[in-house]
């Protein structure tokens, strides 16, 4: 016998090494009492139908579900009869075994058995092993592979040492089938439970499920809401053991109390009865019970005193098993059973009215002249009960409902169907085109979105911006981020937005804006494609064609043609060959498409995305949205993202404005360029019957903007930062003026402030994951993220945890060096992108300097929207201002940020500033840097008298560009007198020559200094 285990050692050794990757797991095979059959082979993650997977059964199924497969083979020099073995998984849990039949397996013969016949399922996410045990119950052969290890398409094969390695598939043609068995359950005690020992009522939690399995895994829709979801299935499960029934009413269930979910309380009337049995799911409580780290189930009475835990460790719940109580007080597993009986709770919410009228002007984007001059809004739970005119009689009831008379026009919210959320913290990229003049556009910049990618300083100042943000190890901020990026939205009046990362939603979905990809209105059917290759050849165009013929696709949203040459153009065409161009398609860019191409997306009514902005300074042209609007496509208006966009629609708005009076004498009317933030956004989304307009029955998304403008539709196109009085999403007010924001919400508030003018954010909640991070925390967190300073680094950095500071310093070499600059670290120290636009002098600049930009139309005239008379600064709503506004503004301001509704302070507020002051709530443009010639900005770009600086600098900053702002108490000094009027003169000189901004001329020597590198396409 030994010397067929040796010579089984010598077959496994043959093994070709050109077919093996890196040694994962390991194997064995029994030492006492081998009977010549081994497991040879194992696959783990078969590719699915969508990226080009085998059957390898044959069984007209491509999935895990069907293709996994453990392969046996007869290295002996025998036949061996397989009756009453069995196949199994791990031997305390998982999968039931499967016991093989009359089964004789010949020598040198290979027999394959899948998951279709065995029911085993091998598990990635935790690591699994494949087992063969021999009719007497002895395990003849095992493989055991780790977690999150197994490559698509690959097998584990045995190798030497007793390790596995990864290979080609290779199943043998001969297949097996085995009798599937039960599925026995390791009730071996873990984690804890408990209850109060001294003043327990009598109910308890007796069951929990923490894991729960997806359709394509044969979940169950246990709550019956038509889902079947972890974000519906998980759930609490209460029994009464006591002896009497008990009103449990107002109590809480909660997770981990120092974090987790929000707790959530129990709905009125709630009694249980003697012996019942409650569930409450997840779809209901919000809780998200954790798998990867510890966490717990709290069950409070009415007084705060917790009655029952369960807790349970990291990693140990399996799929559909919930948690049981063992009579030890520890916990066991066995398959879910929910009681019949589903409690509801509801989360601790937010303090905002439910039921209130919003009064002022509304244009209700259901036609043109369809504007009621002085109306009412009647809204009730996030939905408009009713719309009437001043005079009219109200539809409904009004008694006893709180009005909020706005003196301002209500829109409804505007819908951004493009954009990269996870980007927006980060400036615009002051950028020069690397490419030599004859790759270059006509205007001088990139022909197509695979160009600019390259461009040597696109990691240093897009890529690790990004990632080191996001990343666990290093910043942590991606909930901070995604928050912050939501609040230059709704700063802009949008409601939704499209294009945000589908990880860690909890701790911001449905705080401020909309997702478009996530749940809404009681749809999940939008699908996104940034970077999916739809026009590979390769691309499976039938996942979204079947998802169009299921009824069940909304909308797909692609990023298609985005440049200006034909390899761009031609990108359309293959798609519409592939069937790809429907009702349902959403073409994001389309910049170089030409009439026919449209007329053929009209004839699908399919969608477009409209991002000039973008366009402009990427490719120095945009997409002609003349042929577009005369072939009846659907054109809608999205900034695309903070690196080459505006910070929302409000802002591109006036982008498109601009190039409408400019390069296409006015083709679209001021209607129907709001209806490109509004109702256009909406249809093209299929999302028409919910918002987008003003109307009866609809959700309440909408915007209030001071009126200036007796054109309702210029007020809007006009309209800038301050100008925004009240955002509004699903009738809850999230941002806006800090009177009308103390009037609906109370003191739960904070302060956002801009130069001179200052508005109110709930960003906080107490029903979301992390939803109490305050915004002051989240601003100064992206801010000090931003800078990369050292000290930073290595106080917050787990990369770099333990590591000396020269350990530190070489590492951040290694990791953020480029290609013909290696072992030098480019990490830069940018400034967080601005909340508004107004004031954001770098933002102007950026785009003055651009050349591709300027090719076509003189973007300086951008500047001209944002150069408004002082009055329209003043805002009654503003606390930091004496024009009246709300007698409640004294008790305004959230208590998180000890602003306590007082006059906000006033001082300097970047923090990277010599007079930084950490306790001022308004920036009052005192603010003084050292002359270091480097900034505190973008270190990369552009050359100005020998010093490398990009964005504003030191050197091409005057005052003219901030005089209008000063404090009037500086204003008393002679000295600052005098700058006053030189600066006064100085603007007056500017407009004569149409140029807002003088440095922009200044810096026309852009130099690069960075080398070129790989980096993802948007």
């Amino acid at each position: 016998m030994r010397g067929v285990i040796i010579a089984l050692i010598l077959v496994f050794a043959a093994i070709p090494t050109s077919l093996v990757s890196a040694e994962t797991g390991d194997w064995s095979i029994n030492s006492d009492d081998y009977k010549g059959v081994s497991i040879s082979e194992i696959l783990v993650s078969p590719n699915d139908a969508f990226h080009n997977g085998t059957d390898w059964n044959g069984d007209g199924e491509i999935s895990s579900e069907s293709d996994q497969y453990i392969q046996l083979s007869n290295d002996g020099d025998q036949d061996v009869d397989l009756s009453n073995w069995s196949l199994d998984d791990i031997t305390d849990g998982g999968s039931g075994s499967c016991v093989i039949g009359d089964l004789t397996i010949l020598s040198g013969q290979s027999i394959t058995f899948y998951r279709a016949d065995t029911n085993i399922k091998l598990d990635f996410f935790d690591g699994d092993s494949a087992v063969l045990i021999d009719s007497d119950g002895e395990i003849q052969s095992r493989f055991n592979y780790p977690a999150n290890d197994s490559d698509y398409g690959k097998v584990y094969v045995a190798a030497n040492g007793g390790t596995l390695e990864k290979a080609d598939p290779n199943p043998s043609s001969t297949n097996a089938t085995c009798i599937p068995g039960e599925i026995t359950h390791n009730s071996d005690g873990v984690g804890e439970w408990s209850i109060i020992q001294n003043g327990y009522l009598g109910v308890m939690i007796s069951e929990i499920l923490v894991s729960s399995s997806s359709p394509e895994y044969d979940g169950q829709d246990l709550d019956g809401d038509g889902y079947v979801d972890m974000n519906s299935e998980q759930y609490i499960q209460l029994t009464n053991d006591g002896e009497s029934d008990v009103d449990i009413s107002n109590w809480t269930l909660d997770d981990d109390e120092n974090g987790g979910s929000p707790p959530c309380q129990i709905g009125y009337d709630t009694t249980i009865s003697v012996g019942e049995s409650i569930t409450f799911y997840r779809s209901k409580t919000q809780i998200e019970f954790d798998y990867h780290d510890p966490d717990a189930a709290i069950l409070k009475d009415t007084n705060g005193v917790v009655q029952s835990m369960i807790e349970y460790p990291a990693k140990d719940s399996i799929w559909d098993l919930a948690y049981i109580l063992n009579e030890d007080g520890t916990l066991g597993k066995d398959d879910a059973n929910p009681a019949s009986r589903h409690g509801t709770c509801f989360r601790q919410g937010d303090v905002s009215e439910s039921k209130y009228i919003l009064q002022g002007r509304i244009v209700t984007m259901t036609g043109e002249n369809e504007v009621i001059e002085n109306g009412n809004i009647m809204i009730d739970n996030g939905i408009i009960l009713a719309v009437w005119a001043d005079g009219e009689v109200p539809p409904i009831s009004i008694d006893g409902i709180t009005i909020h008379d706005t003196d301002a026009t209500i829109y409804p919210g505007l819908i951004d169907l493009h954009n990269h959320m996870h980007y927006n913290h980060i400036p615009l990229w002051d950028f020069n085109v690397h490419l030599n003049e004859n790759q270059r556009s006509e205007e001088g910049g990139y022909t197509n979105r695979y160009q600019w990618g390259n461009n040597y300083d696109y990691k240093p100042s897009i890529t690790w911006m990004k990632n080191n943000v996001q990343d666990y190890d290093r910043w942590d901020m991606a909930s901070e981020q995604m928050k912050y990026a939501e609040v230059q939205a709704v700063a802009g009046g949008v409601t939704a937005v499209q294009g945000s990362p589908s990880s860690g939603t909890a701790a911001w979905d449905s705080m401020l804006s909309r997702n478009v990809e996530m749940y809404n209105f009681g749809q999940d059917g939008m699908y996104t494609c940034a970077v999916c290759g739809p026009t590979d050849s390769d691309y499976n165009a039938n996942y979204i064609i079947d998802k169009n013929a299921s009824g069940t696709l909304n909308a797909w949203f692609v990023h298609l043609s985005e440049g200006v040459d034909q390899s761009s153009k031609d990108e359309f065409d293959t798609l519409y060959d592939k069937g790809l161009i429907m009702d349902e398609t959403v073409v994001i860019h389309g910049t170089p498409l030409d009439q026919s191409q449209f007329e053929k997306m009209g004839q699908k009514g399919a969608g477009l995305v409209w991002s000039p902005i973008s366009n402009l300074l990427l490719y120095g042209d945009t997409t002609d949205v003349v042929a577009a609007d005369n072939a009846g496509v659907t054109i809608s208006l999205a900034p695309d993202w903070g690196p080459s966009g505006s910070k929302n629609n409000l802002h591109e708005l006036k982008v498109a404005d601009m190039w409408n009076q400019e390069s296409l004498n006015g083709h679209f009317s001021d209607y129907e360029l709001v209806e490109m933030v509004t109702s256009n956004g909406a249809e093209n989304a299929n999302w028409q019957s919910f918002v987008g307009q003003i109307d009866a029955n609809m959700y309440a998304d909408l915007v209030v903007v001071d009126s200036f403008h007796e054109d309702p539709y210029r007020n809007l196109i006009e309209a800038i930062d301050p100008d925004i009085r009240l955002t509004i999403v699903h009738g809850k007010a999230v941002f806006g003026d800090i009177d009308i924001m103390t009037d609906m919400k109370g003191d739960d508030w904070e302060y956002v402030n801009g130069l001179g003018f200052s508005k109110a954010v709930d960003v906080t909640s107490s029903s979301e994951v992390d939803g109490m991070q305050t915004w002051g925390e989240i601003e100064s967190g992206l801010a000090m993220a931003m800078q990369n300073e050292f000290d930073d680094i290595k106080a917050n950095w787990n990369d770099v945890g333990g590591m000396s500071d020269s350990e530190i310093e070489d590492w951040l070499a290694t990791n953020f060096d480029l290609p013909n600059d290696q072992n030098v670290n480019h990490l830069k120290n940018l400034t967080l992108d601005p909340i508004f636009t107004i004031h954001d002098e770098r933002y102007f600049d950026v785009i003055n300097r651009s050349t591709q930009a300027n090719y076509h139309i003189d973007m300086s005239k951008l500047y001209d929207y944002y150069d408004v008379e002082q009055e329209r600064m003043t805002d009654p709503g503003n606390s930091n201002n004496n024009n009246g506004g709300n007698s409640n503004n004294n008790n305004g301001g959230n208590s998180n940020n000890n602003n306590g509704g007082s006059d906000p302070v006033e001082g300097c507020m970047d923090s990277t500033a010599l007079n930084y002051n950490s306790q001022a709530d308004v920036d009052d443009g005192s603010c003084t840097f050292e002359d270091d010639n480097g900034g505190t900005d973008n270190t990369g770009g552009g050359s100005n008298g020998g010093g490398i600086c990009t964005g504003i600098c030191d050197d091409d900053t005057n005052d003219d560009a901030k005089s209008e702002e000063r404090d009037p108490i500086m204003i008393l000094s002679i000295v600052m007198g005098l700058i006053f009027v030189l600066a006064i003169s100085a603007i007056f000189i500017s407009r004569e020559n149409k140029n807002m901004n003088d440095h922009s001329k200044q810096n026309d020597s852009f130099v690069p200094e960075m080398p070129p590198l790989e980096p993802p396409k948007i």
